[in-house]
């Protein structure tokens, strides 16, 4: 908010020109992202790119200058994922823009969500679509009541409704490459910690998250 002043003067002053550097806007939004997991490190937050348009400037670019293209943004969200694990989702409004796929799967985000002619129902759609997809956290809360814990699963569906049981394990330094779980407090728990490989799989678009009480928990010791 202390900023609102020095932005608004300088949009004022600035003389659009058509132009999409979709590249340096992922870099800058993946920098502050970024920063901002630092202090939240029980958060998980994700990118979303909106745009009417590829990357290019031909302005700028024919005077020497910013030359955005397609394969630099996806670059940008691929460097983002790898670095810093923050997927990029892509809601590409308007016509003849199939090619932002490629931004959306660099991203981890699989494909971009595309808006031709919807209106702002169509926008409304896609934005809550994408809510959906992003909203798989990797730290859970116990369920309320009475439960036993020995007998906890965590249980992933991808998007096909291919079930996966994530194992339990002792704590992070435990975690095996193909993931599992763990609870905060072994003595006194009061949340579920996904591995970082099961986290990344429950990231996946599509795909949903369950807690199942009932069966003996799948431990590995």
């Amino acid at each position: 908010p202390d900023n609102t002043p020095a932005l608004l003067a300088s949009l004022a002053a600035a003389q659009p020109t058509g132009e999409t550097p979709t590249g340096p806007a992922i870099r800058g939004a993946c920098a502050y992202v970024t920063a901002w997991q630092q202090k939240h490190a029980d958060r998980q937050a994700a990118i979303l790119l909106v745009t009417d348009g590829e990357p290019q400037a031909p302005v700028t670019s024919a005077k020497g200058g910013c030359n955005p293209t397609l394969a630099d943004a996806a670059e940008a969200a691929a460097t983002c994922l790898a670095t810093s694990r923050v997927r990029t989702y892509v809601l590409g409004v308007g016509p003849s823009l199939t090619n932002l796929n490629q931004i959306a799967a660099s991203g981890g985000s699989g494909s971009a969500y595309l808006v031709q002619n919807g209106g702002g129902d169509g926008v409304l759609a896609a934005l809550n679509a994408i809510r959906k997809d992003a909203q798989i956290p990797c730290t859970l809360n116990l369920p309320a009541g009475n439960i036993v814990l020995s007998t906890l699963n965590v249980v992933y569906a991808d998007s096909a409704c291919n079930l996966t049981t994530f194992a339990r394990v002792s704590s992070v330094a435990a975690c095996p490459a193909q993931g599992g779980w763990y609870f905060d407090d072994p003595n006194k728990p009061t949340k579920i910690q996904l591995c970082q490989a099961s986290c990344d799989q429950g990231a996946r678009p599509g795909g949903q998250l369950q807690l199942s009480v009932g069966c003996d928990t799948i431990f590995i010791p």
